[in-house]
């Protein structure tokens, strides 16, 4: 635990001191204002994601099994956020900040998974409950799915680029959709996995439903764009994934032996 403990203080660190420089610093992106717009969001959300991640692994030191989670949470928040920085943003002076946070949280988030995997904890839900998280997360795989399936076709057939980045759909189809398919069933089958992943799924709907809803907010008071369709999608996404974050935390039962991850 003291590697992942010292490394969440790194990453902690450097992601509030650099969502901090960003918003300060007026001319620092130089994209096109739609993305902008997104990199406004970006920053906002992970000047309070940052310091929600020291602190949720801080009570996991304590004992807390669930801040554990939420930790886990937070830092595929922050490997699926600045994948888009370093593949994604026009080159700027803190491309290489970029680059360090997003390997931190991967190799983090993998020695993470790792650990858990030797001692996997003992929780479990109750039916109902793991049933009714189980369909919202079916809720945003498929949705999500759908649409940019449905516009990579119509770039296909139409020869043109699809209105949504290639980026965007590579990294939903890589770390989005998949994961919240595979957190869906093993939670519908009562499974341990399907709690830990159900809640990285929630709680990075959560914090990312919020970049994309302060993304949209920016597009439309600054003039540079028209509100976005999927804006509904992204609300529901933010407030369900709150929301079911608290459900699943409320419902863990730890006191009996779960069925086999």
């Amino acid at each position: 635990m003291k590697y992942t403990s010292r490394l969440t203080t790194i990453i902690a660190g450097l992601a509030f001191t650099t969502a901090g420089i960003s918003l300060w610093w007026d001319d620092l992106y130089s994209d096109p204002p739609l993305f902008k717009a997104a990199w406004f969001g970006n920053d906002l959300v992970t000047l309070v994601a940052a310091p929600a991640l020291w602190i949720t692994h801080h009570y996991y030191k304590d004992g807390h099994q669930t801040a554990h989670l939420l930790w886990l949470g937070i830092l595929q928040y922050i490997l699926y956020s600045y994948a888009f920085y370093v593949f994604g943003a026009a080159y700027n002076s803190l491309f290489l900040l970029y680059v360090t946070l997003f390997a931190l949280a991967l190799y983090t988030l993998v020695l993470a998974l790792m650990q858990l995997a030797a001692t996997t904890p003992k929780m479990i839900l109750r039916r109902p409950v793991q049933k009714v998280i189980a369909i919202f997360l079916f809720l945003v795989a498929v949705p999500l799915a759908g649409v940019e399936l449905s516009q990579l076709y119509v770039s296909v057939v139409s020869h043109r680029s699809p209105a949504i980045p290639p980026l965007v759909v590579a990294l939903d189809f890589s770390l989005v959709v998949p994961l919240a398919i595979l957190a869906g069933v093993l939670l519908w089958n009562g499974r341990t996995w399907g709690i830990i992943l159900g809640m990285m799924v929630l709680t990075k709907s959560f914090l990312y439903g919020a970049v994309l809803l302060l993304g949209v907010i920016r597009i439309v008071r600054t003039g540079v764009g028209d509100a976005d369709p999927l804006i509904a999608f992204y609300a529901f996404i933010m407030v369900g994934g709150l929301a079911f974050t608290g459900l699943l935390i409320y419902s863990i039962d730890t006191s009996h032996q779960p069925a086999s991850p």
